[in-house]
């Protein structure tokens, strides 16, 4: 197509067209702005492709537009007087949002001015748009008559709807949109006088409610509370109001930041991310939008704070609080905690405490790894609660909180932690993976910071009042506690801060005390109190169960009573055994009024003095450290054998502030404290087996004696003693040290002990075995012993220092390595010195045994009510645990009181003829106030300001490492139905019930109380500590001692058909009752029948009737065949087996007045003796074999009469051996018949010996009476002698002549008073020859020199042997040295330089080099003949020069 410009008038020509088709010209035009298309009629303005005859792309502006049928604008068509639009809507608009016209007429409707106007009479007005398209009105609408709108309305602006109160509104169809008033607080729904019935809602908020009625939401009567509620969204924005669901905020930050007391927060579902804390104020609540669905976790930085700080009356429900750790520096990350002024308000409750309610707590470590998914052991996961009192206002009506529905998951850290007197209700809640699930301590600031310890008193006598000082003393007379007293209300005290030390006093279970016979309370005779207890013997008394108050085992005990005899009798006080005379327990009974102790069927102690008819006696019977005493009134009076009578020299103190054990020890003061045993057969060991031992701290360096059991200083005999300067313990025997161990050392408690066991001996130093030895020695017969010092003279030796205990038994108590204990009694025990009665043998009231864990009690009879006690009783009393006397007292002079070791009690105080008595339960207490009242006894002891209390049902503590945790004595939890699940498994979730640790479920320390009932993993039912029911099992544990069934009648069990009836006494099963340890038929035999054939009775079996067995009789306990001594056994069948005893020897067979009549026996062997036919031998080896009498009868073979070591015979007593000889062995003596000169025999034979007592000689008969004292002639005048005095041993032979000493000899010398030799007479200080002109010849032999002082003479030569000494020819007077004799006298010769370095004056020499003898004239050396003496070889020599050059 050409495209180009073209003129005017053709323009015009081309443009005015005929409408003819031959009359058309053809124009093409196109550019940009117009389109020409001839062909098809179109002409198109910014268009290049018109869909419309004019097709315009744009705007068309003009003044007048006529169209004579339609235009199309868009979708809107204009046709005649219609408007229509293919559009939802059709919109009509001017800038000044008018449309002007005079009238304008749509079909039935006339719109004249501002007026719509049906036209049709009685037709509707509707305005339908197209499709879903709405209808708009904009500005305000008056409708005077009713509006009918089949679909939406919808009004921008304000609506009026009535002009008069009369009018009404009826709406039919459902409200679909919330009706909010156009302004807050202003409008009302409803009026006082027109009221709407009944309005149904989901929720109803209101700030302020009146009420002339009740609002009943279904069922319930509500009052609504004032406040506002505030909502927060994820997709809120904190600058909007808040107040409406769809102008939320975007925070819970912001909504507590304008909340008030009253206001509700609704969070709606997301997470959402805040600066921690979130300080919820006073009185608001706080809920997320469903279960959980709300999560609140902290920024970054804000991590380790605490999540929500609560206030009083607030409430926290439906959240997640997670993503924070703990801060354990500063005690932060804690998912709930008080208020402590963070804000200005504090923490203070007025009328409730805060709500947590359907919440989460997760969170973890923030070190983790695929084993610790949870950082378990990061030990920084954020903590679920931190409750403490303390920040509470001192206003505030409490300090705790509720949670119910809580689940806190917080891996290796605790989860709820509570102190300062916080109390918390804990509802249906759970922790997981909790270090400690829930831990409550006492803390030391206590409720608001301010707590008070609250006391109450009961016996009060004296007024109290406030400043004054309370004393709580112990029953030592100490004082446990103190404290100033803040104000009194009557018996009750307060103290400011918290005081520990006041204690409740220990509560005892009752006993049911059951009368027999004729017993019974008498209010005319008693010693105290009100009554006392009536016996008439026989079968009269009083008893009680089984309980392990009666149980003394091997510990201490005392029981006492007031008796007030009728009559001499022999009868029972009391007794504790089981139903058979050879039980266990203890019975007290009286022989002819003495009181004795029996055990295992046997008298072990005896009353010295006993009870005097008609008068009040008290009677006390004490086991203290092994040993029992019997005390009547007081004074000790009971003994088993005859102590060992101790020596005390120079006072031997005791010492109460230095001992090992118990409560003193002996102190010796190292110069002559000493403590001596006098001789006795107990020490004579023989070669048998023995133990010393002792317990010694010594303070000194000296050698010091332990013990010494010698007499002479060899013998053999046991001296043990220390050497603290080289730490040695050593033994010493038979003249020498035998074994000796190292460790002594000064200021320390050492055990040392000497053991021999089969000629074995042992020594061990602090329960080590330091030395074994082969100690076979004979150690005699009888000895002493000396303790602390050596046997021959006091101050010798002696120990300085403390011994806590000395013991000596009669076995080898150790043979291998121990540990070192408390020395007491036990059977072999010989000697005991332990200090706590002062420097006494201790040993005579042994009473070892073990009384069993629990046992019965009888009062005034035996267990088979059938010795009964006639006379009175009065305040009976059993302390176990404790000796309460132990030496000489005064009896007590009022009622017996309650102490805290107190196991039972009887005052039998009540109505007279009462059989019904109760155990007094009080146990007093020592309480005095500084003003000079005293108490009784505390009723109330509270430090729950410090503690917390916790009240949890239905909750659970599952895995971690503990459950339940409580410290102090302000803790109280109650549990009930609480689930400990996996405790002890920490992390671990395997469910492995092998690592569950029970001990870990509940953990109360520091006198802290939990109350609970659980159920573990298992199933396992608990209630408390004391009674647990395993699920798997079936069975039923009581850890209790005693089991409580408080029922009148018992407890009945039935199948419907059997009974079984249990009660605290007895157990009945159909015609069986087993009551104690009895059993016996309520009607008929009591028959045991066994489905093995073969019955099993264990321990002790008591039958009082007769026993019928038709099988064979297995017993695997013990027997007891009889009770009485009456009783009789008659044996006619063999005896097929062994007859042994149970106990080496204990036991007899016969007695003193019971014998048997004839044994038969092939061998009989006791000991270490037998015999057979004709035979007596020892078994042991190289055992001696003894024949002993009884006092002074003698042991007679044929005509020899033995007595002790005495062998006597009324005729000669030959020895005759058939071959060899005669032969005494051992290291001992044989003693020789003595007697005097004329006490000789009369008809001597050869060879007879003897020892003369006139000559102190032993003599022989030779035919003549010779004396066999040695050297000696016949008038015994001349002499030797070994020993100066006999015992001596000094070692010298002694040489007498008529009678005077005249020599003697010893190691080193030879001492005579004159001694001849040859010619050769020593004498004083001469050696001179006998004979006339002899020489005096000394000559070494050989190459020996003789040496006479520093001068050696050998040959000719006399050599003075110290070395650069002179030797000196000195003469006295007048005397002068004569070398006179033929020959010549040798000067010392040398050169000059050989002269001596010092000079003294008159020394003469012969100078080599000078050829001449010189002198030493105190200055010089000159020759000998002086200045005009002899001319020198020198001067000799010059002169002969001389004359040579002279002469030629």
């Amino acid at each position: 197509m050409a495209v180009g410009r073209i003129s005017g008038p053709l323009l015009k020509a081309n443009l005015v067209r005929s409408t003819l088709p031959a009359e058309r010209r053809n124009l093409a035009f196109e550019t940009d702005l117009l389109y020409i298309d001839v062909n098809n009629d179109r002409i198109g303005v910014k268009t290049t492709s018109p869909q419309y005859p004019l097709d315009v792309a744009g705007t068309i502006r003009t003044t007048d537009l006529q169209v004579s049928t339609s235009t199309q604008i868009n979708n809107v068509t204009i046709s005649a007087n219609s408007i229509t639009t293919t559009g939802n809507q059709l919109n009509l608009a001017t800038p000044d949002s008018a449309v002007y016209n005079n009238r304008l007429i749509v079909d039935d409707l006339i719109i004249d001015g501002n007026t719509i106007t049906a036209t049709d009479t009685n037709q509707n007005f509707e305005i339908i748009p197209s499709g879903t398209g709405t209808v708009e009105v904009r500005g305000d609408t008056r409708v005077e008559g009713n509006i009918h709108a089949t679909g939406n309305i919808r009004a921008d602006g304000n609506i009026q709807i009535g002009d008069q109160d009369t009018d009404t509104i009826t709406i039919n169809a459902d409200v679909a949109s919330n009706l909010v008033p156009d302004a807050s607080n202003t409008y009302t729904l409803g009026l006082a006088n027109k009221r709407w019935d009944e309005v149904f809602a989901n929720n109803l908020t209101v700030d302020n409610l009146t009420l002339t009625g009740n609002i009943t939401v279904n069922g319930l009567d509500l009052t609504a509370r004032p406040g506002k509620t505030y909502y927060v969204a994820t997709n809120g924005d904190d600058l909007q109001t808040g107040t409406h669901q769809n102008d939320p905020y975007a925070s819970l930050t912001k909504a507590l930041s304008v909340a008030t007391s009253g206001d509700h927060i609704h969070i709606y579902p997301g997470t959402y991310t805040e600066v921690f804390p979130l300080v919820v104020p006073v009185g608001v609540s706080v809920r997320g939008d469903g279960l959980r669905a709300v999560t609140i976790q902290p920024t970054t930085p804000t991590k380790t704070n605490d999540a929500f700080i609560l206030n009083g009356e607030v409430t926290i429900e439906d959240l997640t609080v997670t993503g924070f750790n703990f801060d354990s520096v500063n005690n932060t990350g804690h998912a709930f905690r008080f208020n402590s002024n963070q804000d200005s308000s504090g923490y203070a409750v007025t009328s409730r405490s805060p709500y947590i309610r359907n919440v989460t707590v997760l969170t973890q470590g923030t070190v983790t790894s695929a084993t610790d998914p949870r950082g378990f052991g990061s030990g920084d996961a954020g903590k679920g609660a931190f409750l403490d009192g303390s920040m509470a206002t001192a206003w505030s009506r409490e300090a705790g909180a509720l949670f119910q529905n809580v689940t806190m998951i917080t891996p290796g850290v605790d989860a709820m932690t509570l102190t300062n007197g916080v109390r918390v209700e804990w509802l249906n809640s759970f922790t997981y993976f909790a270090n400690r699930s829930i831990y409550a301590y006492d803390g030391v600031s206590g409720l608001a910071g301010q707590g008070q310890t609250n006391l109450r008193v009961d016996g009060i006598s004296g007024s109290i009042t406030a400043g004054e000082t309370i004393f709580y003393y112990n029953n030592s007379g100490q004082v446990i506690s103190s404290a100033t007293i803040d104000s009194v209300d009557g018996n009750r005290i307060t103290i400011n801060g918290k005081v520990t030390g006041f204690e409740l006093p220990p509560e005892s279970g009752g006993k049911t005390m059951v009368t027999n016979g004729n017993a019974q309370l008498n209010t005319s005779i008693k010693k105290f109190g009100q009554s006392s207890l009536q016996l008439g013997g026989t079968a009269d008394g009083t008893n009680t169960a089984n309980s392990v108050d009666f149980g003394f085992g091997t510990d201490d005990f005392t029981i006492e009573t007031w008796v007030r005899s009728n009559q001499a009798q022999t009868t029972v006080l009391f007794d504790t055994r089981a139903n058979t005379s050879s039980d266990n327990g203890i019975q007290v009974s009286v022989s002819n009024s003495t009181p004795r102790i029996l055990l295992n069927g046997s008298y072990v102690l005896t009353g010295t003095n006993g009870f005097n008819d008609n008068i009040w006696t008290h009677f006390a019977v004490s086991r203290r450290n092994s040993y029992t005493k019997i005390f009547i009134d007081g004074v000790n009076s009971g003994q088993t054998r005859n102590p060992k009578v101790l020596t005390s020299n120079d006072g031997v103190t005791t010492n109460s502030s230095v001992k090992k054990y118990g409560d003193k020890s002996v102190q010796f003061d190292g110069a002559d404290d000493c403590i001596d045993v006098a001789n006795t057969a107990d020490f004579g060991f023989g070669t048998g087996d023995f133990t010393a031992e002792a317990w010694i701290q010594t303070n000194s360096t000296a050698q010091q004696t332990v013990y010494d059991f010698r007499t002479t200083s060899i013998e053999d005999k046991v001296w043990m003693y220390i050497t603290p300067t080289n730490n040695k313990l050593i033994l010493y025997v038979n003249g020498s040290a035998i074994a000796e161990l190292t460790g002594i050392t000064l200021s320390n408690w050492h055990h040392v002990a000497l053991t021999r066991q089969a000629g074995v001996g042992r020594l061990f130093l602090d329960g080590v075995l330091g030395a074994t030895f082969t100690f076979a020695n004979n150690l005699g017969a009888t000895t002493p012993c000396r303790i602390g010092a050596r046997y021959d003279a006091i101050g010798t030796n002696e120990f300085s220092g403390y011994m806590d205990a000395v013991r000596v038994s009669s076995t080898a108590k150790y043979t291998t390595a121990f540990t070192p204990a408390n020395l007491v009694n036990t059977t072999d025990t010989l000697l005991l010195i332990d200090a706590e009665d002062g420097i006494v043998d201790n040993t005579n009231l042994y009473m070892n045994t073990n009384l069993a864990s629990a046992k019965p009690l009888t009062i005034g009879n035996n267990y088979s009510n059938n010795n009964g006690f006639n006379g009175y009783l009065d305040d009976f009393r059993i302390i176990k645990g404790f000796s309460l006397y132990s030496t000489n007292f005064t009896p007590p002079t009022a009622e017996l009181t309650r102490t805290n070791a107190t196991s039972l009690l009887l005052r039998f105080n009540g109505d007279n003829g009462s059989t019904t008595f109760t155990e007094t339960l009080t146990l007093p207490q020592d309480i005095r106030f500084s003003g000079g009242a005293t108490a009784e006894r505390f009723t109330l002891v509270d430090y729950a300001d410090f503690g917390a209390e916790v009240r949890a049902i239905a909750s659970a503590s599952i895995y971690g490492n503990y459950g339940i945790w409580g410290d102090g004595l302000g803790v109280r939890m109650y549990l009930i139905s609480h689930n400990l699940a996996y405790i002890g498994n920490g992390k671990e979730v395997s469910n492995d019930a092998n690592t569950v640790v029970q001990a870990n479920e509940i953990v109360k320390q520091n006198d802290a109380s939990i109350f609970f009932t659980s159920v573990d993993h298992k199933g396992d039912f608990r209630v408390g500590d004391q009674f647990y029911v395993n699920q798997e099992t079936g069975q039923v544990d009581f850890t209790t001692s005693t089991l409580n069934i408080d029922i009148d009648q018992g407890v009945t069990f039935t199948t419907g058909n059997d009974i079984t009836v249990i009660n605290g006494s007895s157990v009945e099963t159909g015609n069986i009752k087993i009551s104690g340890n009895t059993i016996e038929s309520l009607t008929g035999d009591v028959t045991f029948d066994s489905n093995s054939d073969q019955m099993n009775l264990q321990n002790n079996v008591a039958i009082s009737g007769n026993l019928d067995v038709t099988g064979d009789i297995t017993i695997g306990g013990n027997v007891t065949i009889g009770d009485e001594t009456t009783d009789s056994i008659s044996i006619t069948a063999g005896i097929g087996s062994d007859l042994k005893p149970a106990v080496d020897n204990l036991y007899d067979l016969g007695t003193a007045t019971k014998r048997w009549n004839t044994v038969f026996t092939r061998e009989l062997q006791t000991d270490s003796i037998k015999i057979d036919n004709n035979v007596i031998q020892t078994i042991d080896s190289n055992a001696d074999l003894e024949l002993r009498t009884n006092g002074t009868g003698n042991v007679n073979v044929e005509n020899f009469s033995f007595n002790g070591n005495t062998i006597s015979n009324t005729n000669d007593i030959t020895i005759n051996p058939s071959t060899g000889v005669f032969r005494v062995d051992g290291t001992g003596a044989v003693k020789v018949p003595a007697g005097t000169t004329a006490e000789r025999p009369g008809s001597p034979a050869l060879g007879m010996l003897r020892y003369n007592t006139d000559t102190g000689f032993f003599e022989g008969y030779d035919g003549n009476w010779i004396p066999l004292a040695g050297v000696s002639d016949i008038d015994q005048d001349t002499y030797i002698t070994a020993e100066l005095n006999p015992g001596d041993d000094d070692d010298t032979l002694r040489f007498y002549a008529a009678g005077q000493l005249v020599a003697d000899v010893n190691s080193t010398r030879f001492d005579v008073q004159s001694l001849v030799v040859d010619n050769l007479l020593l004498q004083g200080n001469s050696i001179s020859t006998t004979g006339t002109d002899q020489d005096l010849l000394l000559n070494a032999n050989g190459l020996g020199t003789i040496k006479v002082e520093d001068f050696v003479f050998e040959g000719n030569t006399i050599t003075n042997s110290v070395p650069d000494s002179p030797t000196v020819f000195r003469t006295t007077g007048d005397g002068y040295i004569d070398v006179s004799q033929a020959g010549g006298f040798v000067l010392p010769t040398g050169t000059s330089v050989d002269r001596p370095s010092v000079g003294v004056t008159g020394m003469i020499r012969y100078n080599t080099n000078d050829q001449r003898v010189e002198l030493y004239d105190g200055t010089s050396w000159g020759s000998i003949a002086g200045s005009s003496g002899a001319v020198s070889i020198l001067d000799a020599t010059e002169i002969a020069i001389k004359i040579a050059l002279t002469y030629g």
